[in-house]
């Protein structure tokens, strides 16, 4: 979920490793600053249903 977040608010569409590693340190940056409830909900108001 941390990941599919940075993925969705920082990073763009492409598929290339280089995305997979930003968004793996920014995944762990946004575990290091909220708790997994916040991330939850960034997550769900984020997203387009």
């Amino acid at each position: 979920m941390t990941q599919q977040l940075a993925r969705v608010t920082y990073l763009t569409d492409e598929r290339t490793i280089e995305r997979k590693i930003k968004e793996l340190y920014l995944s762990i940056e946004l575990n290091s600053i909220f708790d997994k409830k916040d991330i939850l909900e960034l997550y769900l108001n984020k997203i387009f249903f």
